[in-house]
């Protein structure tokens, strides 16, 4: 069955968001006369949310009513939620609105991925049939999906293929966190992070590439402070990166040295943004991988749709997922115009 609820990031409020196809609830018939209205197919839904707190759309100055607009691609329902009746009619014109009185619904049908039915518990489960799953939704909240409009959905994604450092409260536990990534990384692949603080530590040092040298193993490593203007990297980063106690500071940063001359692997400013432009690029596994972590993330935040600001190798990978069936989400690529035209 498709997720099609989520609760907020932290799990301290549980509020469930309704993933439709559509990044709104729709009614998309318009009214008519009682007993004129011709019906559709009440075929048996495939899922029906029961016993929620269902919102229906945006509220008209009234108080009372909600407007809808109808949309060609949208659902084919009205929805009293008034809890007395649920009306399944013909589609409207394209943008024609439906009125809808009330203010929440308790149920929702579901059939091949679409909202069928909107209404009360005891009219909405007219449609179960047996073989119907039925879910308690214990007074939830519910809501359409939405749209973002400004995302960037790799950078996202390699956020969360990289070590998460934000939190670390002692450079006890930032190593841990490294030492477990890199137990699951293969051989030789960089470990790249970010978050940690040494200031909100109890001993407030900076960490070393001594200290990283110490559970980072083969893999050259880099990891990033939290305010991002320093970072710090073990011994073999340094040497793939060539900077030695006798590489002068560029314009712009500075390389920290201990009491010996050595460096200590702490990198300001326009010396580790130099290492980082310089890292290998991702594979296309890496890159799919990082993109469905990503995704994942918005439809399990009730996002729908979203526009999204990835760079070329980003996009073909995408076109890899949907053809693949694993794209949750409607994406709206944003493509530089200056590209050759046989990649546009």
């Amino acid at each position: 069955m498709k997720n099609f609820f989520a609760a907020d990031a932290r799990g301290l409020t549980r509020i469930l968001v309704l993933l439709i196809l559509g990044a709104t609830i729709v009614a998309a018939s318009k009214p008519s006369p009682a007993g004129t209205r011709k019906q559709a197919s009440q075929d048996p839904a495939e899922v029906i949310f029961y016993n929620g707190d269902i919102y229906l759309g945006v509220e008209t100055h009234d108080g009372k009513t909600f407007r809808f607009e109808v949309n060609e691609a949208m659902g084919r329902v009205v929805s009293h939620p008034g809890y007395e009746t649920t009306v399944v009619g013909q589609p409207a014109g394209p943008g024609e609105t439906v009125v809808v009185p009330g203010h929440r619904a308790q149920a929702i049908a579901v059939r091949g991925g679409r909202v069928v039915a909107l209404g009360s518990d005891t009219e909405v489960r007219r449609l179960a049939g047996p073989h119907t799953e039925l879910v308690d939704l214990h007074g939830r909240f519910v809501m359409p999906g939405f749209n973002d409009a400004h995302v960037h959905l790799a950078n996202a994604g390699f956020e969360k293929l990289n070590v998460d450092l934000v939190g670390a409260k002692s450079l006890e536990e930032m190593l841990a966190r490294i030492a477990e990534r890199a137990k699951s990384t293969p051989k030789g692949e960089w470990l790249v992070g970010r978050g940690w603080d040494h200031t909100l530590w109890k001993d407030p040092k900076l960490p070393s590439r001594q200290d990283l040298d110490a559970v980072t193993g083969d893999h050259p490593a880099i990891f990033t402070r939290v305010d991002g203007h320093i970072s710090v990297a073990n011994t073999a980063a340094l040497r793939w990166a060539g900077i030695t106690r006798a590489t002068p500071d560029p314009q712009g940063g500075k390389i920290d040295h201990d009491a010996a001359g050595e460096p200590t692997g702490i990198l300001r400013e326009t010396v580790k943004d130099d290492l980082l432009a310089r890292l290998p690029k991702p594979s296309r596994a890496q890159r799919k991988r990082a993109l469905e972590l990503a995704l994942q993330d918005a439809a399990q935040h009730g996002l729908t749709s979203v526009q999204d600001n990835s760079n070329w190798d980003d996009f073909l990978a995408m076109e890899e997922l949907e053809r693949e069936g694993k794209l949750p989400i409607r994406v709206c690529e944003w493509l530089r115009f200056d590209l050759p035209l046989e990649e546009l």
